[in-house]
């Protein structure tokens, strides 16, 4: 019997496909996320803002939005930079593609 080698390539290929399938959903969980607790809707007027900003918008902790900010701005349709440092703004492009119930 033909002893099996170690395909290094094709394991750190299956790696880094399994590492993008996991921030994919979880970029999808943190979409949901926003959706459902309204911050999409209070980023909708494209005014950047702080996180704290944010939360006074949408009624939320300034902790937990931070957070939220945090790991959306890994995936690719991440809230832009603002106006000054730490404010986001979420462009007009990227707002139309969000889904409205």
């Amino acid at each position: 019997m033909a002893k099996a080698t170690f395909d290094a390539a094709g394991s750190q290929a299956f790696a880094g496909r399994l590492l993008k399938t996991l921030n994919d959903g979880m970029l999808c969980l943190m979409l949901s996320v926003g959706h459902r607790t309204g911050l999409f809707d209070a980023m909708g007027d494209g005014t950047p803002c702080t996180s704290a900003q944010l939360a006074e918008r949408a009624g939320l902790n300034e902790r937990y939005v931070r957070e939220w900010l945090g790991a959306r701005v890994t995936g690719p349709d991440r809230p832009r930079k603002g106006r000054g440092p730490d404010r986001r703004v979420l462009p007009w492009r990227r707002r139309r593609a969000i889904p409205r119930p």
